[in-house]
Protein backbone atom coordinates (compact mmCIF):
# COMPACT_ATOMS: atom_id res chain seq x y z
CA UNK A 1 0.00 0.00 0.00
CA UNK A 2 2.78 2.44 0.87
CA UNK A 3 4.53 1.81 -2.47
CA UNK A 4 1.30 2.50 -4.32
CA UNK A 5 0.79 5.73 -2.39
CA UNK A 6 4.33 6.94 -3.07
CA UNK A 7 4.08 5.93 -6.72
CA UNK A 8 0.80 7.81 -7.09
CA UNK A 9 2.27 10.86 -5.39
CA UNK A 10 5.31 10.88 -7.65
CA UNK A 11 3.24 10.37 -10.79
CA UNK A 12 0.96 13.26 -9.86
CA UNK A 13 3.76 15.63 -8.90
CA UNK A 14 4.63 18.49 -11.20
CA UNK A 15 8.24 18.87 -10.19
CA UNK A 16 8.80 22.47 -11.29
CA UNK A 17 5.91 23.74 -9.18
CA UNK A 18 7.13 21.86 -6.10
CA UNK A 19 10.72 22.98 -6.66
CA UNK A 20 9.51 26.58 -6.97
CA UNK A 21 7.49 26.35 -3.76
CA UNK A 22 10.40 24.87 -1.83
CA UNK A 23 12.72 27.47 -3.33
CA UNK A 24 10.52 30.28 -1.97
CA UNK A 25 10.88 28.80 1.50
CA UNK A 26 14.65 28.41 1.19
CA UNK A 27 14.96 31.99 -0.07
CA UNK A 28 12.94 33.34 2.85
CA UNK A 29 15.16 31.49 5.30
CA UNK A 30 18.45 32.49 3.67
CA UNK A 31 17.75 36.01 2.41
CA UNK A 32 15.01 37.27 4.74
CA UNK A 33 16.35 35.67 7.89
CA UNK A 34 13.19 33.65 8.50
CA UNK A 35 13.99 31.55 11.57
CA UNK A 36 10.73 31.09 13.51
CA UNK A 37 9.68 27.45 13.28
CA UNK A 38 5.96 28.32 13.16
CA UNK A 39 6.46 30.93 10.44
CA UNK A 40 8.50 28.45 8.40
CA UNK A 41 5.72 25.87 8.83
CA UNK A 42 3.19 28.47 7.66
CA UNK A 43 5.35 29.23 4.64
CA UNK A 44 5.45 25.51 3.77
CA UNK A 45 1.66 25.37 4.05
CA UNK A 46 1.12 28.44 1.88
CA UNK A 47 3.78 27.71 -0.73
CA UNK A 48 2.72 24.11 -1.30
CA UNK A 49 -0.98 24.92 -1.00
CA UNK A 50 -0.90 27.36 -3.91
CA UNK A 51 1.82 25.75 -6.02
CA UNK A 52 -0.53 23.32 -7.81
CA UNK A 53 2.28 20.80 -7.78
CA UNK A 54 -0.19 17.94 -7.44
CA UNK A 55 -3.34 17.21 -9.41
CA UNK A 56 -5.33 17.03 -6.15
CA UNK A 57 -4.92 17.70 -2.43
CA UNK A 58 -2.55 20.67 -2.63
CA UNK A 59 -3.98 22.27 0.52
CA UNK A 60 -3.97 18.98 2.43
CA UNK A 61 -0.40 18.33 1.34
CA UNK A 62 0.68 21.83 2.38
CA UNK A 63 -0.93 21.40 5.79
CA UNK A 64 0.52 17.90 6.23
CA UNK A 65 4.02 19.13 5.39
CA UNK A 66 3.66 22.08 7.77
CA UNK A 67 2.56 19.80 10.59
CA UNK A 68 5.35 17.33 9.85
CA UNK A 69 7.90 20.17 9.84
CA UNK A 70 6.67 21.22 13.27
CA UNK A 71 6.78 17.63 14.47
CA UNK A 72 10.37 17.23 13.26
CA UNK A 73 11.19 20.29 15.35
CA UNK A 74 9.50 18.80 18.45
CA UNK A 75 6.24 20.76 18.19
CA UNK A 76 3.41 18.22 17.96
CA UNK A 77 -0.07 19.48 17.08
CA UNK A 78 -2.66 16.86 17.89
CA UNK A 79 -6.10 18.47 18.14
CA UNK A 80 -8.58 20.32 15.93
CA UNK A 81 -7.85 18.89 12.49
CA UNK A 82 -11.11 20.38 11.18
CA UNK A 83 -10.18 23.82 12.48
CA UNK A 84 -6.75 23.59 10.86
CA UNK A 85 -8.28 22.47 7.56
CA UNK A 86 -10.64 25.47 7.60
CA UNK A 87 -7.76 27.75 8.54
CA UNK A 88 -5.68 26.34 5.70
CA UNK A 89 -8.42 27.21 3.22
CA UNK A 90 -8.54 30.75 4.63
CA UNK A 91 -4.76 31.01 4.18
CA UNK A 92 -4.88 29.86 0.57
CA UNK A 93 -7.74 32.16 -0.45
CA UNK A 94 -6.05 35.14 1.19
CA UNK A 95 -8.27 35.66 4.21
CA UNK A 96 -5.25 34.98 6.45
CA UNK A 97 -1.61 35.94 6.06
CA UNK A 98 1.22 33.50 6.68
CA UNK A 99 1.91 35.31 9.96
CA UNK A 100 -1.75 34.89 10.99
CA UNK A 101 -1.53 31.19 10.16
CA UNK A 102 1.72 30.78 12.10
CA UNK A 103 0.10 32.49 15.10
CA UNK A 104 -2.78 30.02 14.92
CA UNK A 105 -0.37 27.08 14.75
CA UNK A 106 1.57 28.43 17.71
CA UNK A 107 -1.62 29.09 19.67
CA UNK A 108 -2.84 25.56 19.07
CA UNK A 109 0.50 24.10 20.15
CA UNK A 110 0.58 26.34 23.22
CA UNK A 111 -2.96 25.33 24.22
CA UNK A 112 -1.86 21.67 24.28
CA UNK A 113 0.94 22.31 26.75
CA UNK A 114 0.40 21.24 30.38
Amino acid sequence: MLKLTLRTLLLNCRNKEIEGALGRIDNAIVYSGLDDVFEIAAKYAAALGVAHGFTDANKRTGLAVALEYLSLNDYELEDDDDRLADTMVALIIGELTEVDFSDILYGQWQSQQP
